[in-house]
């Protein structure tokens, strides 16, 4: 059943935005940064807005789990930082955008618990309040864990279960079905023409997870492509179900605009929908309520390749090897 939220006008928010954007590492900047060796970039972030979630962790962690602590730690410092300061309804909105964080911290606790991990915080997306329910989680048995994540995350935990003892891949594609089918349901009004924006760029991003479902699960026994198949994009599931790819190329590319010829430039589509995502809604009214997700994909596009970059120098690849694998991508 579809809910309508009235959201509000954010001037102050808006204000917020512009400066924070400015201070988030360009992908001029990563290009320099490529140079660098792995402590010269720790020590450029710290310079620039990561001092206290690298002082907080740097004597703690190292390699891979310093890396990501970090990055998500800032992340989620600046969610809170706009949550604090958002209106009631924009709050709303900004929580049913933010569950993909939760399944993501949900996933990292499995996957953590698979691969015997000594440690999971590092892992984790939110402050200490968002985080403890997960690291409970951690110390339980994988179904124990599973039904106890799934009841605070408002999940079926019977179906979680059964999705889980399908695969990893069936389980996260089905917890990111429940996400969509939220965000469909979920209906802001704000003003037609941001409104229609939204809608428009949720209807292609359900079709790029819906392709990239779709050729995934051709070699999978365990579940079929309907179990996982999400509502509410563009293309219909009898377009799917013809088995003409060279016509669900052609779909998928005329949905989200960027040329699809092959499973492999799905993946590829997703990196450019986070780019296009972070212009269409930085281009919003000024104090519109959807700055915010302008933002957060401006953000989530820098921490990514910030995270691509300090792996990379961490492995000792060199500054041609990054440049190359950055510019196929």
């Amino acid at each position: 059943m579809s809910k309508n939220i009235e959201l509000k006008k954010g001037v102050y928010e808006s204000a917020k935005i512009n400066a924070r954007k400015a201070e988030l590492i360009s992908e001029e900047q990563i290009s320099t940064l490529s140079s660098y060796s792995y402590e010269e970039i720790l020590k450029y972030l710290e310079e620039h807005g990561f001092q206290e979630v690298i002082d907080k962790s740097y004597l703690s962690y190292e390699g891979f789990y310093l890396i990501e602590k970090v990055l998500n730690d800032y992340l989620a410092q600046m969610y809170s930082k706009f949550f604090r300061a958002t209106s009631n309804n924009n709050q709303k909105f900004l929580e049913n955008y933010y569950l993909k964080y939760q399944i993501h911290n949900l996933m990292a606790t499995i996957r953590c618990q698979e691969s015997s991990q000594e440690e999971l915080e590092p892992y984790l997306i939110g402050d200490s309040r968002r985080k403890e329910k997960y690291l409970k989680a951690f110390d339980m048995s994988q179904e124990e864990a599973l039904r106890y994540l799934s009841k605070k995350l408002g999940f079926d935990a019977q179906e979680v279960i059964n999705f889980y003892n399908k695969g990893i891949f069936e389980l996260e594609n089905y917890l990111y079905q429940q996400y969509y089918k939220e965000l469909v349901n979920f209906l802001p009004q704000y003003s037609s023409k941001e409104d229609k924006k939204y809608q428009k760029f949720i209807k292609s991003y359900i079709d790029l997870q819906n392709g990239k479902t779709y050729f995934v699960q051709k070699d999978e026994e365990n579940v079929s492509f309907e179990d996982l198949f999400i509502e509410g994009g563009n293309l219909t599931i009898k377009e799917f179900q013809n088995n003409d790819e060279t016509k669900i190329f052609k779909k998928l590319s005329s949905s989200i605009s960027y040329k699809i010829s092959s499973p492999v430039d799905i993946d590829k589509a997703t990196g450019y929908m986070k780019k296009q995502a972070s212009q269409t809604f930085s281009t919003v009214s000024f104090g519109s309520p959807y700055a915010l997700l302008g933002f957060f994909f401006t953000l989530e596009n820098s921490i990514g390749q910030i995270r691509k970059l300090l792996k990379a120098k961490y492995m000792g690849v060199s500054q041609e090897e990054f440049q190359e694998v950055m510019k196929n991508e």
